[in-house]
């Protein structure tokens, strides 16, 4: 037996295609095939980033999606991504904490079996099937990374470490622009700025979430704290999401004593040298990525075209960047599934939802009109193709198979991390 787990940005869940009828139809589409990816892929837990505070009352339709598909004992639950900026310290309840503006109006949500997803002894996210803002709902499932063992800024890289040995601190994480490190600057009345006191914030920036999975029909039952970090995107060159990456792995949650680990996300670390930096301290620290392959971590971004101009992507060439990862600290338990693989495999639960006349003229009449200007003014001949199964006229199968996916879901696939 074993237990599997997805972290899976779903763009702006809740407000990716607008707020009124049409949109709310498009977002109860994408739950409908997001479940069914995660039954494809024999998911027990799915850990969801950039979950909006419009996508909360769609956390029902895809937990009614997911019970469908044959486990009639999916529940989930909630939390806001950031401390609010007026709530108390450390926060104590989900009133203390915000979908904020610092943190793109953002939180997580986890959707889990029965027993799959331990209750976690904070009482600050929603509760279990809770739709309502006030939370409330008891037997919490997920809660933010609030403190680990102390940061400690390096002149050399990595340049954020932590000392292990030095006990529980209230841990802060970047917001999208932040100072370099190490930047000291003598101001005016004898003040001084110090640039690693800023990069941490407590208030306001978004930061980690937690869980803890298991398989419940183990014997013995082994527990995975996981942490889910949606990293800050680096606006204005800022250096925040290979920061925000190192900050992460301090996380109490991912202590040595915590036995089997998993830090999975979407860390929107591209350039190679911060790679190389995220990929040297996870091995420092005994995580293996088994999403890193032939000296790379493998591509995750999911663009059909480049831009709205073209030209169409095809073949390898629809993963852009590595930007989500999964690191692990068993072998094998990190992976990134072939979702876009399933679209076109005869017999899957996405495939066959996909070929429902009802979703293909929903596509062709109310999607490609609503957001058709996301990409080349042809898209509508190549999810023509996606369906005739060639030949291709723009692009190949993995351009169909990649329109559709980005029509549908998302930019991102999910990353993985299975138990034994």
């Amino acid at each position: 037996m074993a237990v599997t787990a997805l972290a899976w940005n779903l763009e702006e869940f809740g407000a990716r295609y607008g707020l009124e009828a049409t949109g709310r139809q498009c977002e109860i589409i994408r739950c409908g095939l997001a479940a069914a990816v995660v039954a494809d892929l024999g998911a027990q837990v799915l850990v969801i980033q950039e979950l909006r505070v419009q996508g909360i009352p769609f956390l029902a339709r895809l937990q009614t999606f997911l019970n469908a598909t044959g486990n009639n004992d999916w529940h989930f639950d909630w939390i806001p991504g950031a401390i609010a900026g007026a709530g108390a310290m450390p926060p104590a309840v989900i009133g203390d904490l915000g979908f904020t503006g610092e943190g793109n109006l953002e939180g997580y949500a986890v959707l889990y079996r029965n027993g799959y997803a331990r209750q976690q002894a904070g009482g600050r996210s929603a509760g279990q099937d809770t739709v309502a803002t006030a939370g409330g709902g008891g037997a919490n499932r997920i809660d933010l990374v609030l403190d680990g063992p102390p940061i400690q800024f390096n002149a050399n890289n990595p340049v954020i470490t932590f000392n292990a040995l030095g006990g529980a601190t209230a841990l802060g994480f970047p917001t999208s622009t932040c100072p370099d490190a190490n930047i000291v600057r003598n101001l005016r009345g004898g003040r001084v700025f110090r640039s690693n006191d800023v990069i941490p914030q407590q208030r306001r920036s978004r930061r980690p979430c937690q869980i803890s999975i298991v398989d419940p029909n183990a014997n013995p039952q082994t527990p995975v704290s996981t942490v889910v970090y949606h990293a800050p995107v680096g606006q204005n060159n800022s250096k925040s999401p290979i920061y925000g990456a190192l900050l992460g792995f301090a996380a109490g949650a991912l202590g040595a004593n915590a036995g089997a680990r998993g830090y999975l996300g979407d860390f929107n670390v591209v350039v190679n040298g911060d790679l190389t930096v995220l990929r040297n301290r996870a091995t420092a620290l005994n995580f293996v990525a088994q999403t890193y392959a032939n000296n790379a971590f493998a591509n995750t971004s999911v663009h059909s075209a480049v831009g709205t101009n073209g030209p169409w992507h095809q073949g390898a060439g629809v993963l852009t960047s590595p930007r989500d990862i999964g690191l692990g600290t068993t072998a094998n338990a990190t992976s990134v599934p072939d979702v876009l693989g399933l679209f076109t495999q005869n017999g899957t639960r996405a495939y066959k939802m996909l070929r429902l006349q009802t979703v293909r003229n929903f596509i062709t009449n109310t999607l490609l009109p609503r957001v058709g200007h996301w990409f080349p003014n042809n898209a509508g001949t190549v999810v023509t193709e996606f369906y005739s199964g060639g030949p291709y006229t723009i692009g190949d199968v993995a351009t169909g198979r990649a329109l559709m996916f980005n029509l549908l879901l998302s930019d991102h696939l999910p990353v993985q991390i299975v138990q034994n």
